[in-house]
């Protein structure tokens, strides 16, 4: 906990040290309601772990137009998962991130680039999750029709955790397509690789080396070097100038140490910006 409210203050300290004239500051609520199938990442069918949680959370950033063809947004949030079920996966973080978009030209169908880093600490109810998660990447985009834009990006995570059973390092690139239905909506297509560290789970026996009670029965814990294919779904509807509702689906195939973790995670979300 000491490390969550520290990287509080330092987000908050950083960002209003960075302040300028010429910032424009803008802030963000949102509440999401998450499900995740299998939570655990088991093999088997009977020991995929399944649970819903809220998660709500709050922004404050600012953005400066640097020149005509340059911005820098600073942004630094706090926020929190529930669990249903299995509480020992709840959660509070708190994290900054900084990131700098270069626009080649004027107007709306102008190619962009983007590049970003952020600092993220979180504490879990099981301690042993505990810790700081670095990750930077890349994204470019282009609008290619008057209501069809593209998207790629790629990115560097690093987790590293109280327990080593839980640090995660991995590489992931991105591909997005965004079409605008009517004025309020818009539906978006996305695929993602990625490689790097899962923590999977299986049922605890007499040659266990570590186990823990997370979904309430003895699990052993182990981690794996693991390739996840990820199809994404979503539908973002505007409801007014400050408000809008964000549906979202992601189907992976995790694969790793010649086996198969599949997971499906659902997102529903409320956000309101002021």
């Amino acid at each position: 906990m000491h490390g969550l409210v520290f990287a509080l203050v330092f987000s908050l300290t950083l960002l209003c040290a960075v302040g300028v004239a010429r910032a424009d500051w803008f802030s963000e609520a949102a509440l999401d309601g998450v499900y995740d199938n299998n939570l655990s990442r088991a093999v088997d069918k009977s020991d995929r772990k399944g649970d819903f949680a809220f998660a709500p959370r709050i922004s404050l950033g600012q953005y400066d137009q640097l020149t005509d063809t340059l911005g820098f947004s600073l942004i630094t949030d706090i926020g929190s998962g529930i669990y249903t079920r299995y509480d020992g996966l709840d959660y509070v973080n708190a994290g900054l991130t900084a990131s700098l978009k270069y626009k080649y030209g004027l107007g709306a169908y102008a190619p962009w680039l983007k590049g970003y880093g952020t600092v993220k600490y979180f504490s879990y109810n099981e301690s042993m999750r505990d810790g700081a998660l670095f990750s930077a990447g890349v994204l470019a985009g282009k609008k290619i029709r008057e209501r069809m834009d593209l998207q790629i990006g790629y990115e560097h995570e690093n987790l590293d955790a109280r327990n080593a059973l839980f640090d995660r390092k991995s590489h992931a690139a991105t591909i997005k397509a965004g079409f605008l239905l009517t004025e309020s909506a818009q539906l978006t297509l996305g695929y993602a690789v990625k490689r790097g560290d899962v923590a999977v789970y299986a049922p605890a026996d007499e040659d266990t080396v570590f186990s823990a009670d997370t979904f309430h029965t003895p699990m052993e814990i182990y981690r794996v070097r693991a390739t996840t294919r990820t199809i994404s779904v979503g539908l973002n509807k505007t409801l007014d100038s400050r408000w809008w509702a964000c549906f979202s689906a992601d189907f992976s195939s995790v694969r790793g140490g010649g086996k198969s973790y599949p997971d499906t995670l659902l997102k529903a979300s409320v956000r309101y910006s002021y």
